[in-house]
């Protein structure tokens, strides 16, 4: 079992997609605020991303509720539970 949670490939996914180191940002982060400065293309790349890596889908009503890294955060730590 790697020592990796989805939390920590979640910011790793973000921090890779928006180009902003880890260490920037927060779970209360705004996605689309001054700190990440996430555009809708790059929120649905995201979404992809984590899809693709760890197979969690996200749709597209879920994820205009999403408002920080925690919100995806925490969505992803639910699905992964059930």
């Amino acid at each position: 079992m790697s020592s990796t949670t989805e939390e920590d490939r979640v910011a790793s996914i973000i921090s890779n997609r928006l180009h902003v180191e880890e260490s920037e940002f927060e779970d209360d982060t705004p996605i689309t605020g001054d700190v990440l400065d996430a555009e809708s293309l790059d929120i649905v790349e995201i979404a992809e991303a984590i899809d693709e890596n760890l197979d969690v889908y996200i749709s597209d009503e879920e994820l205009e509720e999403m408002e920080t890294v925690g919100d995806l955060k925490s969505f992803v730590k639910s699905v992964e539970e059930n």
